[in-house]
């Protein structure tokens, strides 16, 4: 009897797992993402040993400044709230600090990140790229794509590297950059670095450059007017929450 409760308990959850496994693979890349990181603490070693929490923006320095500043990368590109719902306590008691860069440049940079040889790092930017950039040849291409396609356009801004820096910001509803104790820019990154070290009381000799995307200007890529429209349009609570222009 003991036997048979056992086949039968081991045929039923290898069904389940079956199930699960059909319905998972059926779900779009974002979605998986988020479940993955849904069940992960933000908090690490990284932060509780530094007392800090980083609000990693994709394509923003991110992981120059962690290894240099702590000798490790990032622990993953969480929003606040995320940091708050984990621990209440630690959230209140750590030091937060983020970088965040012009929503044009960012774009362009995290296009060339995804669409390199390499298609950004790890197996999820690897499907990305397999899944939405494996047909665009061009940067110009791509922001055509995105204007005729809706469905297309809300996947790519659904994924990590292009989602809205004023997403990462917002805690109980509201992006409030007052929660945080310095913010530096990307382009003024080295003057701002200095300043994140005397904040944090950390001693770096010079801040590393990791993961950094091979391209020219930012500005050599918007050949056309409606391209930075568009692109504006997309950042358009960046724009105006961090005060950048074009």
């Amino acid at each position: 009897m003991l036997l048979k409760s056992v086949k039968y308990f081991v045929s039923i959850n290898g069904r389940v797992e079956k199930v699960f496994r059909a319905f998972h693979h059926s779900l779009p890349l974002h979605i998986k993402l988020k479940l993955s990181r849904r069940f992960q603490s933000a908090y690490t070693s990284l932060e509780d040993e530094n007392k800090i929490i980083f609000i990693h923006i994709p394509k923003a320095a991110g992981n120059g400044i962690t290894q240099s500043l702590f000798g490790k990368p990032s622990s993953g590109h969480y929003f606040l709230q995320k940091y708050h719902d984990d621990d209440e306590l630690k959230f209140k008691s750590y030091k937060k600090f983020t970088v965040v860069r012009n929503p044009w440049d960012r774009f362009v940079s995290a296009f060339h990140y995804l669409h390199s040889e390499k298609g950004g790092i790890g197996v999820w930017d690897n499907e990305f790229k397999k899944l939405y950039l494996k047909d665009i040849k061009t940067f110009k291409e791509f922001i055509d794509k995105m204007i005729a396609d809706q469905a297309y356009r809300k996947k790519v801004m659904n994924w990590t590297h292009f989602i809205p820096q004023t997403e990462f910001f917002i805690l109980n509803g509201n992006a409030d950059l007052s929660l945080l104790d310095c913010v530096c820019r990307f382009e003024y990154i080295e003057s701002d670095f200095e300043s994140l070290k005397s904040a944090l009381g950390k001693d770096a000799s010079e801040l590393k450059k990791v993961n950094k995307s091979q391209h020219n200007h930012f500005k050599d890529y918007y050949n056309e007017g409606y391209m930075v429209d568009f692109v504006g349009e997309l950042y358009a609570e960046d724009i105006q929450l961090l005060n950048y222009e074009y």
